[in-house]
Order: C-alpha cells, then structure tokens, then sequence
C-alpha cells in the first residue's frame, strides 16, 4: 500500500481538506501498513522499532495539529484595574505575549514576565474598576504568539465601589425627643468604612433618597429642612414632583439632580413634622454613585 497522505486543506477548518473519519481511517491504514512490513523484517530499513514507532507518531501529531483536531481552543482572558471608569488607550495591550497551552501560562514574549502592560490572568485586588480583554487561540502548535491587535477590545467586566467595608449609621446630633411640638434635629447619614467615618469629600460618592413611606419626602432646596403640614411629611406626588411651594425631593439620583455634592448626607426636621405618637415614618436609601 502506498502511503497515504492527509489533505489538511489550505488553513484550519476551511472545509478543504479531509474530514476526522478520513482522517483517521488513513492514519490507521498507515500505522497497519507501517506495523506489517516491521513484522515481515522489511519495514525497517536500518531503524529500529522503537526509531520507526518514534517517527510515525511524529507525523501523526503533526496531521492531528494540521487538520485542528489536537489540542482544542483556549479561550485566554486578561485583567486590569483602574480607578477610572474609562480606561486610557495608553492603558492597553502594546506587546507580543506567548500562549502555552500545555500549562495554559500566557507571558510577554520578550521579557518573559506574566505582567503584560499591567494586565494578568489574576484579578486585581485594588483599584475600583476592572476590565478584561479576551482571544481566542486555537492548538495548531504548543505555544501560540498573540500580537496586540489579536485581544478584543477593553470591557469593563465590574465596579467594586468607591469605598469598601462600609458601614452606615443614622444618628440624631441633636436628639429624637420633642415635647409639645417644640425643637427641631439633623438627621445625619454616618458612613465609616473599617469603623472610621469617610472624610467629607468621600460622601459626594453617593447617591441619597429620603422617603417615607417608600415615596421621596420634600425639602426645602437651601435648607433642607422636610417639609410638614398638620403633623405629616409632605411627599412628592404621582408627578415625582413636590407640591408648588413645598420644595424639591429629597433624592439626587434621578434626572433633576438639586443636591450633587452629597449635601443630602443629612437633612433637618422640626418637631411639628413628628406625629405625636408611633414611630417617626423616615427612611433612607444611599447607593454607590454611578459615574458617566
């Protein structure tokens, strides 16, 4: 039988060259062939079984890598921090790195170090966004070179928030008991992160919702004192709007936005805005602030 060589086509998987069954099936018409003469003491021309074993899978594993089927893909994928939500062009991929599939290791290929322009296989542990970069390789070889232009562009894959282990308390400075609808106190959102409160500029970071009753109350814009009438909160209406001459909602995470710089950590309230009994009905929402 003469040997038979497999048509691998003119690049992997463009449907040209043979299919894995025919593949196979001359692989194993060859290793027949080749394993006959050896037994008739023709086949080795001088070498050896173990030389003549050594070639033939040599040129097997070399077939099998042609034809795509040794090896699979590796989907590779490489993290950043930031701590801006854009990340700079300057902050990109610029070197050539080099895949190893057999241990999945992936370094720059000059300098052989895993940091490539400050991305890596592991997440990083500090700064507040992180974006990653994906390709795809398949196993043609047993490393694989990835210019530049191979990654996808930069995705940001999460926010980890502006300040970790945070804590929020809500104190009354000036305490929470009124007697015969006298005295006013701040209602005051203390945010402490690992048992320290943040610095004022910190509070500016988040986004504030007083409510009662689930529904935003109304302040006054300057003041911020809630406004009452008759012993109630007033609320914004089904409009989202507050009643004409009773403020602006007490919230700035939505499109009118009267207090952007964290002034609604605290606001104020009088004693007549308090119901004579039960519970005061005042809620607050804070929320990591979302950056364009």
């Amino acid at each position: 039988m003469a040997r038979q060589i497999l048509n691998t086509g003119g690049a992997a998987n463009d449907g040209k060259g043979d299919t894995l069954r025919n593949a196979s099936q001359k692989i194993n018409d060859n290793f027949s062939e080749l394993y006959h003469l050896i037994s008739l003491g023709k086949g080795g021309d001088g070498l050896s079984l173990e030389e003549l074993k050594s070639l033939v899978e040599e040129e097997v594993t070399e077939a099998l890598q042609d034809v795509g089927l040794e090896g699979g893909n590796a989907n590779v994928l490489l993290y950043k921090g930031y701590d801006a939500k854009t990340l700079p062009s300057e902050e990109d991929i610029s070197v050539d790195s080099t895949y190893t599939f057999e241990t999945g290791t992936i370094v720059e290929t000059d300098t052989n170090s895993p940091d490539i322009n400050g991305w890596s296989i592991n997440l990083p542990v500090t700064q507040r966004y992180v974006f990653l970069k994906k390709v795809v390789l398949h196993a043609s070889e047993s490393t694989k070179t990835i210019a530049p232009s191979d990654w996808s562009s930069s995705v940001l894959a999460y926010d980890r928030g502006g300040v970790a282990d945070l804590d929020v308390d809500i104190v009354a400075p000036n305490g929470n008991i009124f007697r015969n609808d006298v005295g006013e106190t701040e209602v005051k959102a203390v945010i402490t992160a690992d048992g320290v409160e943040i610095s004022p500029s910190e509070y500016t970071q988040f986004d504030y919702e007083w409510t009662s009753g689930g529904v935003p109350v109304c302040v006054h814009a300057t003041t911020r004192y809630v406004s009452h009438i008759d012993g109630n909160i007033i609320v914004v209406g089904s409009d989202g709007t507050c009643p004409i001459g009773y403020g602006v909602p007490a919230t700035n995470s939505g499109e009118t936005n009267n207090f952007p710089n964290g002034e609604l950590k605290s606001i104020f309230i009088e004693a007549q805005a308090v119901p004579n009994s039960g519970t005061l009905p005042l809620q607050l929402t804070i929320n990591d602030k979302q950056e364009d």
